[in-house]
Order: C-alpha cells, then sequence, then structure tokens
C-alpha cells in the first residue's frame, strides 16, 4: 500500500514538475518573440496549454516567473562550470561559453532576462554566485590588483560578454556564429588580463 501511495507522489511530483518546464519553456518562446513587456498570462497559458490557475499554482506573477527563468539560466551556467572541472581562466572561459551557448537561441530574452535578474537579484541571488566564482578564479589564476581591483577585472569580465551580445543586438546582426561571440569574448578578456600561458 506504501508502494503504490509513494509511487502516486513521485508521479504528481514529476507531472508538477513537466508543467512547470513547460511554463517557463513557453514563456521563453513568447518572449523571445514578442518581448517581456508584450506577452500577457493569458499568451502563456495558451500556449502551455493550462489553466490561470495552474499558472498562478508555479508563479506568484510573470515577474516571478521571468526571475525563476533568469536563476534557472544562471544556475545551468554555475553548473556547467562546476561539471567541467576546470579552473582558473579555464573556468572562466566556461562560463563565458555556456552564456553565449544560452544567449544564442535566445538573443534578446536572454539580454532582457539577464539584465531584470541583475536588477532584481539580492544578496543570495545566483548572480552573486557568479560573481563569487569569477573572483574565487582570479584569485586561483594568481591575477592579483595590481593593475586593476578585483571588482573593475570582474566587471571586464562579465561585460565582455554584455558589450558584445548587446552591440550585436543594437546592430541587430544574427546570433548564428556562438564561436565568433566566444572568440570575441576572449579576446576582451585577454586583453584586460593580460594573456596566460
Amino acid at each position: 500500500m506504501d508502494m503504490i501511495k509513494g509511487s502516486s507522489v513521485n508521479r504528481q511530483k514529476r507531472k508538477r514538475d513537466n508543467t512547470h518546464k513547460s511554463i517557463m519553456h513557453n514563456a521563453k518562446v513568447l518572449y523571445e518573440q514578442k518581448g517581456l513587456g508584450n506577452v500577457t498570462i493569458e499568451d502563456i497559458t495558451e500556449a502551455a496549454d493550462i489553466s490561470r490557475s495552474t499558472f498562478f499554482s508555479h508563479f506568484a506573477s510573470t515577474d516571478a516567473l521571468i526571475l525563476e527563468i533568469a536563476n534557472v539560466a544562471v544556475m545551468d551556467i554555475i553548473e556547467a562550470y562546476k561539471k567541467s572541472g576546470k579552473k582558473g581562466l579555464e573556468g572562466i572561459k566556461v562560463l563565458a561559453e555556456k552564456l553565449i551557448d544560452d544567449t544564442c537561441p535566445y538573443p534578446k530574452l536572454s539580454a532582457q532576462i539577464l539584465m531584470n535578474g541583475i536588477l532584481s537579484s539580492t544578496d543570495n541571488s545566483s548572480f552573486i554566485a557568479l560573481e563569487r566564482i569569477v573572483r574565487d578564479e582570479l584569485i586561483r589564476e594568481g591575477i592579483g590588483e595590481d593593475r586593476f581591483t578585483y571588482r573593475e577585472l570582474i566587471s571586464a569580465i562579465l561585460g565582455a560578454y554584455f558589450g558584445v551580445v548587446y552591440l550585436k543586438l543594437i546592430m541587430r546582426e544574427e546570433f548564428d556564429d556562438p564561436q565568433a561571440l566566444k572568440k570575441s569574448v576572449y579576446k576582451i578578456i585577454n586583453s584586460i588580463i593580460g594573456e596566460r600561458k
């Protein structure tokens, strides 16, 4: 009897998790197509084929949905970094590569969501965790504060990604060559911190 009850609970949890993922996926597609300010809850519920009450059982608002999409994206980037096992500048490059790989399919959405996530972040947010990883890897690499403070170095590294992405958006260019984006970001990072062996 307990096995049947446990299996039913697991099935319900899987169903809830799948619905949650479906809401997030469909919202991402809609946000990319229409922009953050142009998507309603009704658009999302129709695309995900759920009721309004189901949406609200998962998210308190569209702002909460957008913040979770941003946090999940950053946590995926951090997870890719951890799984890579790479440290120092190579670890930082893994972060940049995953950022770019996640941005290319949804460039407008990624830029908007990351900016919204940053503006809404708290002291415990995934964005703070990302900053700490970059700082720790700079220290591990032996890159000190001789020319720039750690804050300036972190700004330059994260700014390399944002600069390349935002310029492509401004110029209305396609995001069809992730390798070229990565190469541009690496060049900027290397020019700031210097070529490393």
